[in-house]
């Protein structure tokens, strides 16, 4: 099979995927929406009078959990057809190149994660809406938690950053994972996930602690802020913030590249 990229053969891979695995992922996102739409109708109760910016952040954080849920699940199922033999000869055997068949997969996830990230702040704005009604003339009225954690009067933005950088960590490990498990691969990969960021955290906490050795050091994120107390002097020390960038950016890139090997590997 010739390996560059062909709009058509891509089309094609498409219809078949979707021909597949279509039926499945709407009735995911339907009963994920379907949640959100009960979850964020009770913002529109009369008894709202006045703004609360708690409301912003649990908007926020169950967006975060329910996005990751989403992307999580996609990332483990949209390459099934490699856990069981039969349907993985057949998978190898579609006329398309690794290129298409791997970005598709990828795409279908980032689709379904943009559609969400779409309905679910849509909805929201309808919501808020109907809240600011119910306020008193002059009070600070609701906005798009998009709005409220972007850059400007309540966040520097760094809370969206954290969310797209989540995503695509989150995106790679569940598809990693799912090259190398055949069976309970979400759940797999869950459990991966939760042992990697313990274990990243722990690592981390031990070498402090040889670095500052005799003191007391508080760790409030990895490659991030320190707390060092001795008998005579508390100090809170900051690494550059290069360096969280080209650790954290390393982590994410050294996953996406290993996915892509992994899967060139399965379809050689």
């Amino acid at each position: 099979m010739n390996q560059t990229f062909s709009f058509t053969r891509f089309a094609r891979l498409h219809r078949w995927l979707w021909a597949t695995k279509g039926r499945t992922y709407l009735i995911g996102v339907g009963a994920l929406l379907t949640v959100c739409v009960l979850y964020l109708s009770r913002l529109m109760a009369t008894d709202k009078i006045f703004f609360n910016a708690f409301d912003n952040q649990t908007n926020f954080a169950v967006f975060l959990f329910l996005a990751i849920v989403l992307v999580a699940g996609m990332g483990s199922d949209v390459f099934s057809a490699l856990f069981r033999q039969e349907s993985a000869i057949a998978y190898l055997m579609i006329p398309a190149s690794r290129t298409e068949k791997f970005w598709l997969g990828v795409l279908y996830c980032l689709l379904a994660l943009a559609v969400f990230i779409g309905i679910y702040f849509g909805y929201e704005a309808v919501a808020f809406s109907v809240a600011n009604t119910h306020l008193k003339p002059g009070q600070t009225h609701y906005t798009s938690s998009l709005v409220f954690f972007g850059p400007g009067k309540h966040s520097d933005g760094s809370a969206l950053f954290f969310s797209l950088y989540a995503f695509l960590l989150c995106l790679a490990l569940c598809l990693l994972g799912s090259f190398y498990f055949r069976r309970g691969v979400l759940v797999r990969n869950v459990g991966v996930g939760i042992v990697a960021f313990v274990g990243f955290f722990v690592l981390y906490q031990f070498i402090t602690g040889l670095v500052f050795r005799g003191l007391e050091v508080h760790v409030s994120f990895p490659f991030g802020r320190l707390t060092v107390v001795d008998k005579a002097n508390y100090q809170q020390v900051f690494l550059p913030g290069w360096v969280s960038w080209l650790v954290y950016g390393a982590i994410v890139l050294m996953l996406w590249i290993t996915t892509r090997v992994r899967f060139n590997e399965i379809e050689r």
